[in-house]
């Protein structure tokens, strides 16, 4: 990964079949060439200090608990990175599909590092290219992906890996930005039949 991977101090206390990894699309800032960027960002969040510009780290607790002011330490017991592995220009520029390719085979690397059983995506590009990359990294092993009924507009998705390597399962969600943490309240009932309790 081009940014190293936040993992809050309660983490390896979670048992390894209920750890969480959040996946955010990308990261975007002339700071953000910094390996250690990704931790400062989650660091800053969770002593209540949110990162310029954006609400994310709170938006995401907003959806994983379903509580409009959540107790920002949640963050401590997940870890997080983002899947485009290169700092975009601005939050107005969109990840290319080769950006998200490119990130499936880094995350896919991660996920077996840390042993890893549950990724959350705060937004659903990523998911567009998950069966074009397991296809040709994992074609051996079993994998889905498949397109839920629709929440606010976006429509989630589920997917599942199991190969000789590692297994994982896969959930994505509406992006928080573009007006989609409105809706933190749905997100979290449908993360809670997915069995998501925090």
């Amino acid at each position: 990964m081009k940014w190293k991977t936040w993992i809050g101090e309660g983490f390896n206390e979670i048992p390894i079949d209920q750890r969480l990894l959040i996946i955010g699309e990308s990261n975007y800032d002339e700071a953000s060439n910094r390996e250690s960027f990704v931790i400062e960002n989650v660091e800053d969040a969770t002593n209540g200090q949110e990162y310029k510009r954006s609400n994310f780290f709170k938006y995401t607790a907003q959806f994983l608990t379903g509580n409009k002011d959540p107790d920002m330490s949640i963050l401590n017991k997940v870890a997080y990175n983002v899947i485009v592995q290169r700092p975009l220009e601005s939050s107005g520029h969109r990840p290319k599909p080769s950006d998200f390719r490119d990130g499936w085979n880094s995350l896919f690397e991660e996920i077996k590092r840390l042993k890893i059983s549950n990724c959350l995506f705060i937004g659903v590009g990523a998911a567009n290219h998950f069966n074009y990359v397991c296809h040709r990294k994992y074609n051996k092993g079993e994998y889905g992906l498949k397109r839920l009924g629709k929440i606010k507009g976006c429509r989630p998705r589920v997917g599942f890996i199991k190969n000789d390597e590692f297994e994982a399962e896969f959930t994505f969600i509406r992006h928080a930005g573009r007006g989609g943490h409105k809706y933190w309240s749905d997100w979290n009932g449908f993360l809670t039949t997915q069995g998501f309790n925090y």
